[in-house]
């Protein structure tokens, strides 16, 4: 055992209180036998011993050190680290009377890893992850501080896009830039996973390159998206900010589709295809994303779109996804423009049959009653967790706290008001007492508030605040999940056959 192991840059070790999280880490993408979208706790003790193969000794070597340091026998550390030694699947490591879960590839080469990542941080400190015996706790499933951040940088476009989920009719005063950036310092201070950003636009705030250096210098790394015509001079400013990739979305090449969809003058596509030239001329990579709608899901659009953008090295893929229903748009409006799932299926196939020539293309998902709405119970328990106000939240432009990006100012679901609070204040105070909401502060005519499951329902897993609202309205916000089998007929035509 001569070779030299480090935990896998993939993954993020962050200390939270009273346990260590393990979660994937901005890097993951990098090694396709990751595990996406892992996160778990684990014992302090499990994850010094993790971290104490840095890339800098050999493993005997390196078990010798942990015998030292945590005073255990050498023959049980050795195996604990066998175990997570390129393991192809979860593996679940037992101390006295706790577990602890530990993602595919915990540990990898040192050589693999360079390889790999190229450039990675992985500098561990064993203090780090001292925590008193007596205050572990691996059982509470709400972090005791948050890892990740979304914030909402403005409602400001350059396009008016017909199938817009956002809520553009609202009045804001926004945060101050110096506010942002001391937003930013505490995620820091926190050791929070990333600070990304979303919009609205990034380019059309006034100091949006200020804020995006501060985030990168900060070791944070945005996904940005955007339908802005973006300049050369944007271009190396954005570059210099520390960015090297970009979502570009582009719904079609046909200027008469965009002046229906975008409400773009029809010199939008030749601007647009400036920018990918410019894009291309600088090194920036491109994730190219379509929505879908019932005006550009023709195969003529598809194939010119793929046509267009295919030979360009520095687009890395092509995405397509359906268009979901805007719960601030009007239903019929809603109607006109989404496809239906009969519709849609045909469209797929074309993707699909599209790939096997177009490598670059992906293709996302689309909601439908069969998947979406009064699930068998054992699916229902099997269902995705909502991370809102479990271990991530969204920042509103004028310094409101939410669950996600899509909700915005839904009055009951806000969580705190970092305008005037703190990260750490917001989470521990106002946010978890919107997670610790009794059962008696649900309306009642809402099965929710006369339901056996509730506790082992709301806040971990959690529900969809989203799909709740677009199904039953904004009045009766404390409905079930759609996809409860206790779930009433829905009210709005949120789930579109």
């Amino acid at each position: 055992m001569e070779k030299i192991y480090i935990f896998n840059p993939a993954y993020v070790m962050i200390n939270d209180k009273k346990r260590i999280i393990i979660t994937e880490s901005l890097l993951v993408a990098k090694d396709p036998l990751a595990r996406d979208g892992f996160s778990s706790k684990v014992h302090p003790v499990c994850a010094m011993l993790v971290a104490m193969f840095d890339g800098q000794h050999a493993f005997e070597d390196t078990i010798d050190k942990a015998v030292v340091n945590l005073g255990l026998d050498r023959n049980l550390l050795s195996d604990v680290a066998k175990t997570l030694i390129e393991n192809p699947e979860e593996a679940f490591i037992h101390f006295g009377e706790t577990y602890s879960a530990f993602p595919q590839r915990t540990l990898i080469e040192k050589e693999e890893a360079d390889r790999l990542f190229g450039f990675y941080d992985n500098n561990y400190k064993i203090r780090d992850f001292l925590i008193p015996h007596h205050e572990v706790d691996l059982q509470t499933a709400r972090f005791y501080k948050p890892v990740e951040i979304n914030f909402i940088i403005n409602l400001k476009c350059a396009t008016d896009c017909i199938y817009c989920y956002a809520n553009k009719k609202k009045n804001y005063t926004p945060l101050a830039t110096e506010r942002i950036l001391e937003l930013i310092d505490e995620a820091k201070r926190l050791n929070m996973r990333n600070f990304d950003i979303t919009g609205g636009e990034l380019f059309l705030h006034k100091d949006w390159d200020i804020i995006l250096e501060h985030i990168t210098k900060n070791g944070f790394m945005p996904y940005i998206s955007t339908k802005v015509p973006i300049d050369e001079e944007t271009i190396i400013r954005y570059k210099a900010a520390g960015m090297r990739k970009i979502q570009l979305s582009i719904d079609s090449f046909d200027s008469d589709i965009l002046v229906k969809l975008l409400k773009t003058n029809h010199d939008y596509v030749n601007k647009i295809t400036k920018t990918l030239d410019l894009l291309e001329k600088h090194g920036i990579e491109v994730i190219s994303h379509t929505i879908l709608t019932n005006y550009n899901a023709s195969p003529q659009n598809m194939a010119q779109l793929i046509k267009k953008l295919n030979p360009y090295p520095n687009i890395s893929s092509i995405k397509f996804d359906f268009a979901g229903y805007s719960i601030y748009l009007d239903s019929a409006i809603n109607q006109e423009i989404m496809l239906s799932a009969k519709a849609a299926k045909p469209v797929i196939e074309m993707i699909q049959a599209l790939k096997n020539d177009f490598p670059k293309v992906l293709i996302g998902g689309m909601s439908t009653m069969e998947d979406s709405f009064q699930l068998p119970e054992d699916n229902f328990k099997k269902r995705a967790r909502c991370s809102g106000n479990l271990y991530q939240f969204t920042i509103l432009p004028d310094g409101k706290v939410t669950y996600c990006e899509e909700l915005y100012w839904q009055e009951n679901l806000i969580m705190g008001d970092l305008s005037t609070q703190s990260i750490e204040e917001m989470w521990n105070g106002s946010a978890k007492a919107i997670f610790d909401r009794k059962q008696e502060d649900f309306q009642k005519p809402s099965p929710c508030s006369s339901c056996e499951d509730f506790d082992n329902c709301q806040g971990n897993p959690g529900v969809c605040w989203k799909d709740i609202i677009g199904s039953y309205g904004v009045d009766n916000w404390s409905f079930p999940d759609p996809r409860c089998p206790k779930a009433p007929m829905p009210i709005l035509p949120y789930i579109h056959q």
